[in-house]
Parts: C-alpha cells; structure tokens; sequence
C-alpha cells in the first residue's frame, strides 16, 4: 500500500533544484538507479529500487 512522508523545513537556504541536483549527485556515487520527471509526471525524482518497491519524490518551493 502506497503512503506518503512530508516534511516541512523553515528557513532552509536551498532552492529546491539544487536540492535535487545534490540527491541526483548522492544517487550517482551509490549507483542507485533513478528516473527523472519526463515533464508530465507527479514527481521530481523516483528511485527504482525493484519491481515491487519505489521512492518518488516531489518537491515544491514556496515563495
């Protein structure tokens, strides 16, 4: 059963692309395989962990 984890940080210095450009540089030093938003899905980020079990990540920025 899918579920979702949010969290909220106040006061963070980072933009939430250079947040996903340090987690895509992370994934990439431990070989974790990934997909990236193609432009039309619901998250920034998946992490392709098997056929059964996966991480997506969405992120947003408020101004």
């Amino acid at each position: 059963m899918p579920s979702t984890l949010a969290y909220w940080v106040e006061g963070l210095d980072v933009d939430r692309m250079s947040f996903l450009q340090q987690v895509l540089f992370e994934l990439e030093k431990l070989g974790c395989p990934y997909r990236l938003d193609s432009g039309w899905e619901d998250f920034d980020l998946e992490l392709l962990a098997n056929t059964w079990v996966g991480v997506r990540l969405q992120t947003a920025c408020e101004l």
